[in-house]
């Protein structure tokens, strides 16, 4: 390319064009699309392999840890957030995950275990449903572009809001007689919905993302916005909410892998959760600080019994060979959730600004500043405004908040009565947990050993193979695997 470009200053002045040009809006979507995909699997597979390596009975509390951490980086990243917001850019909220992802690299690579599996990877890339993962990702995006559009860019009434939804649900049904019909191996397989149990989970998970989302982006912009309050703070006043569910969803799986109930737990969750809600709809400019991080104190501590225990009650309600299907499609419904939710209520928090300050008079550019960027409100340097002014923009952010929380209730109240009439109690004890359990301490047993030369491997795996119970076994293992060290090192 330089080559063919020093000769002629002109050719060089046009490809340093080009090159600046791809620093646009459009790059950043596509690139944080590829981020999306990274994320979304990541999560995904994280759940996966704890349903694959631990019993239904003790997963509770893995999976607690790990909801605990995943909670952990939730309260940590808005504040990141808000101090590059304030003191820094924002390029720093992308730049950050290069040396965190790094560490998460090279611990997989040297602490993951893998297990073998049968067949070649050609043949496991066939049987991917690509056209059911297309289906799914352009009905979301008409869906998400109609609701982002409605009131906002066009009138709920016109075409360019209308055809997309339209569209988007029309997709919507083509997919969901594809994955019926068709697909060799579906990513979201019908039948399961069929299952009251599992179907209960989703519609809750759907209501968890919805609310937990809104809450985590919606609050923020409240506490900014209406109090005035600066980034930095406004995410401090969010760990309220976000610090107790690392504890509670700690303690909960610990409690589900001793006793082996979980129904409760989720039902007492939502019912708690609904009632935060509520409280949470009333606070507004005037509010105490004590009362907000009340409200969001006791929406964390509620909404921390819902998280695994919810994935408990899915994969408990199906054989083991779906556990992954129902993991990966929950996680799906809880993040799909939080997608529609961000767009509703962004449509319904600009709607609401826009028919309160029609009054005042602004000029279409100015409210289309103030919908694109809502914090110049407190910088006078970018939007003057009078006193009176302000207080009437203020008054409609806080109606249009509170519309926001109203949402939460109701989306709340409905995982409360899908949990109390769908989700049952089911046994996390299993009849093949001892054998599987058998089988891992025999290869992991194989596994040792191979590392040491030794070559009569059956020899060592006979008296294994004869254990009855899950404790002699653990004995027996140990035993069989201590033995070889022990001669070696006696030799």
């Amino acid at each position: 390319m330089c080559v063919g470009t020093h000769d002629d200053p002109g050719y060089i002045s046009l490809m340093i064009t080009v090159l600046l040009s791809l620093m646009t809006g459009s790059q950043l979507i596509v690139f944080r699309a590829f981020q999306g995909i990274g994320g979304g699997a990541i999560i995904t597979m994280v759940l996966i392999i704890v349903s694959d390596i631990v019993s239904l009975k003790d997963r509770g509390k893995y999976q607690g840890i790990n909801e605990g951490v995943i909670a952990l980086s939730n309260g940590l990243g808005p504040i990141l957030g808000g101090i590059f917001a304030e003191y820094t850019t924002w390029r720093w909220a992308f730049w950050i995950n290069l040396p965190l992802s790094g560490i998460a690299i090279v611990v997989g690579v040297f602490l993951l275990p893998l297990k073998g599996v049968h067949g070649d990877m050609r043949s496991k890339l066939f049987k991917i449903d690509y056209v059911g993962s297309l289906l799914t990702i352009v009905s979301s995006i008409l869906l998400l572009l109609g609701l982002n559009w409605g009131g906002v860019t066009y009138p709920w009434s016109s075409a360019a809001v209308i055809v997309p939804l339209c569209l988007g649900v029309f997709v919507l049904v083509i997919f969901l007689i594809w994955e019926a019909k068709f697909a060799a191996l579906p990513i979201m397989p019908v039948h399961i919905f069929r299952n009251k149990t599992v179907a209960g989970v989703y519609i809750a998970t759907l209501m968890n993302g919805m609310t937990f989302f809104s809450i985590l982006y919606y609050v923020p912009q409240f506490l900014q916005l209406v109090r005035g309050s600066t980034p930095v703070t406004s995410s401090l006043l969010l760990l309220p909410f976000l610090a107790p569910i690392a504890v509670v969803v700690f303690l909960a799986g610990q409690y589900v892998s001793r006793s082996g109930h979980y129904r409760y737990l989720i039902i007492f969750g939502y019912g708690v959760w609904s009632i935060a809600q509520g409280l949470q709809s009333t606070i507004d400019q005037h509010s105490s600080v004590g009362k907000i991080v009340g409200t969001l104190l006791m929406g964390g501590l509620a909404s921390g019994f819902t998280f695994q225990t919810s994935l408990l009650a899915a994969q408990a309600a199906v054989p083991r060979h779906e556990m992954a299907v129902v993991t990966g499609v929950r996680n799906f419904v809880r993040l799909f959730g939080s997608t529609i939710a961000l767009a509703i209520c962004a449509s319904i928090v600009n709607n609401t600004l826009r028919s309160s300050i029609q009054p005042l008079g602004f000029s279409s550019a100015q409210i289309s500043a103030l919908l694109n960027n809502p914090t110049i409100i407190n910088d006078p340097t970018k939007f003057s405004l009078s006193a009176d002014e302000k207080a009437v923009i203020i008054a409609g952010y806080t109606k249009g908040f509170h519309s926001v929380f109203y949402l939460t209730v109701a989306c709340t109240v409905i995982a409360f009565i899908a949990s109390v009439f769908m989700i049952e109690q089911l046994e996390l004890n299993r009849a093949d947990d001892k054998e599987l359990k058998r089988q891992t301490k025999e290869a992991l047993m194989r596994k040792k050993m191979a590392k040491r030369g030794e070559k009569d491997v059956e020899a060592c795996q006979s008296p294994v193979s004869e254990v009855q119970n899950d404790e002699k076994a653990d004995s027996e293992v140990l035993g069989a695997v201590s033995a070889p060290e022990l001669k070696k090192d006696g030799q």
